[in-house]
């Protein structure tokens, strides 16, 4: 099974259409959703890509594969810093991005950052660090709003270890009791690479916080 995954919160769901890209490290989905006016779905493409420190190929080569999807949003983990995300909005016209600034595990250019056609607002990233073998290993998650057709959504992009999901121990623990809580946004989409399956520990618990898989 993919070890990335989409998961949405409070959605009510018409319809979805799943895609799956290069090999296990993207998942996709258009989310169709039934507000503002019940009988007309608003329609959000987003998806959810690992690039591996860009090193497997170019940004502008990132955009061209994206292109056919149409897609509202991106969420990239193991991400290149710089203009690397933006490069790749410039192929698909997506004119929004963040970067986040902590790079997982201590690696270089292992960062997290989301990528919109439309304008993001209340851009944060928020760290979630656990100790291994006596050495801080640190990941984190990015944070930002967007407005699609009228509806306010949160996206997060997340790149977090494979620790379990035990009482105070595990980055997803981390997240669904400290972050996921003091989210006010009604309508939340989480993308990214949770190095966890679905129905384990760690995935219960994130799942616990009111949140579910979407494939």
């Amino acid at each position: 099974m993919n070890k990335n995954s989409i998961k949405q919160k409070r959605f009510k769901l018409k319809t979805i259409t799943l895609w799956s890209l290069v090999i296990a490290c993207t998942c996709g989905a258009t989310l169709c959703l039934a507000d503002p006016v019940p009988d007309k779905p608003i329609t959000v493409r987003v998806a959810s890509y690992n690039v591996e420190f860009g090193r497997s190929t170019t940004p502008e080569q990132i955009g061209e594969m994206f292109e056919s999807y149409n897609l509202d949003i991106i969420g990239f983990n193991e991400a290149p810093d710089g203009d690397w995300t933006a490069r790749v909005g410039k192929v698909l016209g997506m004119e929004h991005s963040y970067v986040g600034t902590i790079s997982s595990a201590n690696h270089k250019d292992k960062y997290k950052s989301i990528l919109s056609r439309t304008p993001l607002e209340g851009t944060a990233e928020h760290e979630l660090a656990v100790k291994r073998r006596g050495f801080w290993n640190p990941a984190s998650v990015v944070r930002a709003t967007t407005e699609i057709e009228g509806v306010s959504i949160a996206f997060y992009s997340l790149h977090i270890s494979g620790s379990g999901g035990r009482k105070g121990n595990g980055q997803a623990y981390q997240f669904a009791t400290t972050i996921v809580p003091k989210e006010t946004t009604k309508r939340v989409i989480v993308v990214g690479d949770f190095n966890n399956r679905i129905g384990d520990e760690a995935m219960n618990t994130i799942e616990a916080a009111g949140l579910k898989p979407t494939w």
